[in-house]
């Protein structure tokens, strides 16, 4: 592992050197990115817009929240700013220096990375989003997968990037996140659509409309504001 961590802060001291003067829009990642503020804001957000698409969100972070922290702390790796200072596998004319900026002080265990996993989970749940829009609702652009695949891909590995700038992870910790992270979206919603069926077949039994505590989709899939069952968004994606 000393060699995993030690090729690691190679990988750090590479993208600090190369990066250097993107510092500010790094740091603005890292800050975006905190998977706190999806809850404060983005939830709210699209609450409004699709509340059938707010509860799988909630459900994500919710679920991807609970994973990451069990992970952290089932794996205890360390973060490389801390460990560079405590291993010996360097001598003390070779021990690397890392440069250290405003949130590169996390002291909590290192791996999976929890803004790359956020990340993943959010763009991986608004592509499904826009798939479902494109093809259930009948609002269909050919040329978005070209536009939205690229762009989101670059949003991705810029947070990964950003993690590393700022010394919070190894390179290997991010990549961990971002897996998880893009996994979890689908087994999510696959469970919120069997909740939802047994609203949708049995709406007079109590037990099964507590379902309707996942949002608000139970009522909208009765009402037909949406189609019933609810489609799978992973289709056509």
């Amino acid at each position: 592992m000393e060699q995993i961590y030690a090729f690691g802060v190679t990988c750090i001291e590479f993208v600090q050197y190369w990066f250097e003067d993107n510092a500010n829009f790094f740091e603005f990642v890292n800050h975006a990115c905190n998977p706190q503020y999806a809850i404060d804001y983005l939830f709210p957000l699209m609450a409004v817009i699709d509340s059938v698409f707010a509860a799988q969100l909630l459900l994500c972070l919710a679920f991807g929240g609970w994973l990451n922290a069990v992970m952290k702390w089932w794996l205890l790796e360390d973060r490389p700013y801390w460990w560079i200072r405590e291993t010996t596998f360097y001598s003390e004319p070779e021990r690397p220096v890392l440069q250290q900026t405003l949130q590169t002080c996390e002291t909590g265990p290192g791996s999976p990375s929890g803004h790359s996993m956020t990340a993943a989970m959010m763009l991986i749940l608004c592509l499904m989003w826009i798939s479902h829009v494109m093809h259930d609702r009948k609002y269909y652009i050919w040329w978005w997968k070209h536009l939205m695949y690229p762009l989101f891909a670059a949003a991705l590995c810029s947070v990964m990037l950003a993690r590393l700038f700022v010394a919070a992870h190894f390179p290997h910790q991010c990549l961990i996140g971002a897996l998880i992270g893009e996994c979890v979206p689908t087994d999510s919603i696959l469970f919120q659509q069997k909740v939802l069926h047994l609203v949708v077949e049995a709406p007079d039994v109590p037990a099964v409309r507590c379902g309707a505590v996942l949002g608000d989709a139970g009522a909208l899939v009765r009402s037909r504001a949406l189609p019933a069952p609810v489609s799978d968004w992973r289709v056509n994606w």
